[in-house]
């Protein structure tokens, strides 16, 4: 890199909302790098690279993120496989519906809850593989509750060098806590099959109703919600307290917290046509209460899909 910038940022992302606003930064600021280096980039190859930077800066998470905001477009959503490295851009109910967050309070990011972060990081990624013997459900459900570090290291001296290498502070700081291990393997492999449910559902999504498309998808983000919060353990209070209002609301198809937790937004689907109106009751009954107000703080965004990144001259 040879030439240097100044670098402004305009954004409506809340941050520590779970809504991608640290990847957005490290994919626009890697983008811009390149633009201004006159250094040729594909969007796949800046979504690895930005993935691994948020390594570098201590975040154990996926590429996930980084790859919807490079290779989105409008009006699709993305399937994404990891274990066999596919993509696949399916059709998303239109106009007549909408995808709103509900913002309810920053999400911490101090490192007690980078440490929660990584630890299911680190079961994912190495105990729930190493410990498993075949990948699926039913096998999942014979696995121990919970392990510690320390048992891993025993049952499992080469993996726990990889966990040693790759979650330095985690090994440091857990090593004799014990962490659930069933319930996060229940979780990933029953969201997996939602997921491919979902997939299914959206490939057909043009030669169907677009209601029953939409009442189906909703049941399957609240099935994620529930997962989230019994197995995964990344819910709280305030997001339970706001989701109540949206699920009570026939307009609203479903509604899950977004990225890893702990707080932040909360994604609804709702029928376009009534939009303002759960806006107005989500303010009556949980940010009025609370001293807030909604649109003077820009609480919620109202979306629709829209394409990844692009180049706007100016």
């Amino acid at each position: 890199m040879r030439k240097g910038f100044r670098f402004t940022i305009d954004s409506t992302i809340p941050p520590r909302g779970g809504s991608s606003s640290s990847s957005a930064i490290v994919v626009l600021a890697g983008a811009a790098i390149r633009t201004v280096n006159n250094i040729e980039f594909q969007a796949d190859q800046l979504a690895r690279e930005s993935s691994k930077a948020e390594w570098y800066a201590g975040t154990r998470g996926g590429a996930l993120d980084h790859t919807a905001i490079c290779i989105s477009k409008r009006w699709h959503a993305i399937a994404l496989s990891y274990s066999d490295n596919t993509r696949e851009q399916v059709p998303l109910p239109g106009e007549d519906y909408r995808w709103v967050t509900f913002f309810t309070h920053e999400a911490d990011k101090g490192r007690e809850v980078m440490l929660e972060y990584n630890e299911r990081a680190a079961v994912s990624r190495l105990m729930i593989p190493v410990m498993l013997g075949k990948p699926v459900l039913e096998e999942a459900r014979s696995l121990p509750e919970a392990v510690s570090l320390d048992q891993f290291a025993v049952l499992h001296p080469d993996a726990f060098h990889q966990c040693e290498k790759l979650f330095p502070a985690l090994v440091r700081d857990r090593r004799s806590k014990m962490m659930k291990l069933r319930n996060r393997a229940l979780h990933h492999f029953s969201e997996t099959e939602r997921v491919s449910a979902a997939v299914r559902l959206l490939r057909n999504n043009l030669n169907v109703d677009q209601e029953e498309t939409a009442r189906e998808l909703g049941r399957l983000i609240d099935q994620s919600h529930a997962s989230l919060r019994d197995l995964y353990d990344v819910s709280n209070k305030e997001v339970e307290s706001l989701r109540e209002i949206l699920v009570s609301d026939p307009a609203v198809y479903g509604s899950r917290p977004m990225g890893g937790g702990f707080g932040g937004n909360i994604l609804a689907l709702i029928r376009s046509d009534d939009v303002e109106k759960v806006i107005d009751r989500v303010e009556a009954q949980y940010y009025g209460p609370r001293g807030r107000n909604c649109r003077t703080e820009r609480a919620v965004m109202v979306s629709t899909p829209g394409d990844g990144l692009s180049e706007t001259r100016i």
